[in-house]
């Protein structure tokens, strides 16, 4: 055992790098969830391609946000969700590349396309937001009556970890 006056400052610091560094390979995990889904939006590809990976890719990142603690923080998630729809946009965008003036029409075709596949993007967020809000008012619900059955436990004198 050594004695010295920076041993409890370097055991505090080396036990907050190990913590985030188990924060950082559970994140990561979480992520790599995702990038199948992401890689599919890659290359430059047909809008209805784009459109139909947009419900396993919110599935998925819904589940990330469910069981991550990083992600689950709404700051953290906010973040990577606007990364995500950045990347949306930036993907749909490539598709209309052709120059106004020269080419109207097929300039007028590919902005169309690019405004839809941002709309269906939003539409099948608002539907998975949806669902996702409605699981969590069952959980509130289910958390508030557990809550009170411990309490009536309590005050009937039993332990409440069997009020389950």
């Amino acid at each position: 055992q050594v004695s010295s006056v920076y041993t409890a400052p370097l055991e505090h610091m080396r036990r907050d790098v190990s913590k985030a560094l188990m924060e950082a390979e559970e994140t990561v995990q979480f992520v790599e969830t995702l990038h199948p889904w992401i890689e599919q939006l890659s290359p430059p590809l047909d809008p209805l391609h784009m459109i139909s990976v947009f419900p396993p890719l919110l599935n998925t990142l819904s589940l990330v946000w469910q069981h991550s603690r990083f992600y689950h923080i709404s700051k953290n998630f906010c973040r990577f969700l606007l990364l995500i729809i950045n990347q949306v946009v930036e993907r749909a965008r490539s598709l209309s590349d052709s120059d106004i003036f020269l080419h109207p029409d097929e300039a007028y075709s590919s902005i169309r396309n690019t405004l839809r596949i941002c709309a269906k993007f939003r539409g099948s967020y608002l539907d998975r937001k949806e669902k996702v809000d409605e699981l969590n008012s069952q959980y509130r619900k289910l958390a508030k009556e557990e809550k009170a059955a411990a309490a009536v436990a309590v005050s009937l004198g039993l332990d409440p970890s069997y009020s389950q």
